[in-house]
């Protein structure tokens, strides 16, 4: 029975994940895949190689508030903007919201973390701090043309 159980708990994981995904837009999806695929380098920085974390929830055990914290700690030194960095942890909380459902991850780990967006006036203090460089091409290249006028 205990086999059949843990078979049927990850067997819903799965649903979970896919009953979210079939809600969401393509271009949110798309965005997503991005966003998580950034916070999968950042733990292989911190260490910890994982891929596939958009499609399997078992694999957002051990996620605590600290690697949060930590994920947007990072973009900021990495040059991200503040509206990506927020977008970024958006995502991530999703899935972690996704993962406490399938009880991948503890309500008391979600609980402690808090509102940690930066808000648009904290962001302009944030960047007279730090260098803030492009980390992108696609605004860089989509508004070229601008300089020809």
């Amino acid at each position: 029975m205990e086999v059949l159980g843990q078979v049927a708990n990850q067997s819903a994981r799965y649903a979970l994940i896919e009953r979210y995904q079939q809600k969401r837009s393509s271009e949110t999806l798309r965005r997503q895949v991005t966003d998580v695929a950034l916070f999968e380098k950042y733990l292989s920085v911190a260490g910890h190689i994982t891929r596939g974390m958009k499609d399997d929830l078992s694999l957002w055990v051990g996620v605590s508030y600290g690697i949060v914290a930590g994920f947007q700690q990072w973009q900021l030194q990495q040059g991200y903007s503040i509206g990506s960095v927020n977008v970024r942890l958006a995502t991530i909380k999703t899935y972690c919201k996704l993962a406490n459902q399938a009880e991948c991850l503890s309500q008391e780990e979600m609980s402690k973390s808090g509102d940690e967006n930066i808000s648009h006036k904290d962001g302009r203090n944030v960047d007279e701090k730090r260098a803030v460089s492009r980390v992108g091409k696609r605004k860089l290249t989509q508004f070229s043309f601008l300089s020809l006028c």
